[in-house]
């Protein structure tokens, strides 16, 4: 919320500016017409711009200071131990921080690692930060989610999906069907 009002102040500020030094000779530029004008329209693209950087979403568990169930893969090394030798099955979120899509499934992803917690593994990969792995799955449209069991993959999707389609996926996988 603080990120949200600081955008939105600094947008107002700068519109502000813009109106005062701005010179508009058919009074009919939004932002140079005058100070009043200039703010109102920096404050909205402020707010745009706010909502984009902090993704719009609920808070995430980095921002409630609760540890979450979600586990982030940073190496060929970790998903090795923690996807290809898994005792039990795995969900893997390949996404990208610029993603939209990718946003609106992070809470999603982080309440099905809750909720699934020590029957399926809910794990997320960077495919900028890991772009091995991406390749190995030629991974080329994101969100894309892979289940694996006992170290195979055995399903993919591509694309966001609401939390009721990945909780019947996932009870699919652990009932050992496809």
């Amino acid at each position: 919320m603080i990120k949200l009002l600081l955008f939105g102040g600094v947008g107002t500020l700068i519109g502000a500016v813009m109106g005062t030094l701005g010179t508009c000779e058919s009074s009919g530029c939004p932002l140079t017409a005058n100070p009043w004008r200039g703010s109102l329209f920096g404050a909205a693209i402020g707010l745009a711009l706010g909502f984009g950087a902090i993704g719009g979403s609920e808070a995430t568990a980095k921002e409630t200071g609760k540890a979450s169930a979600l586990i982030s893969i940073s190496s060929e090394k970790q998903f090795k131990s923690e996807v290809l030798k898994s005792d039990i099955p795995v969900l893997v979120d390949f996404y990208a921080d610029w993603c939209p899509p990718c946003k609106r499934m992070l809470p999603v992803m982080e309440k099905l690692a809750e909720t699934w917690k020590g029957k399926v593994k809910i794990v997320k990969i960077n495919v900028d930060n890991n772009q091995q792995l991406t390749q190995r799955y030629k991974i080329s449209g994101i969100p894309d989610v892979r289940f694996f069991n006992k170290g195979k993959e055995v399903n993919k999707f591509t694309g966001f999906r609401d939390e009721a389609f990945w909780t019947d996926q996932l009870t699919k996988l652990t009932a050992g069907k496809k």
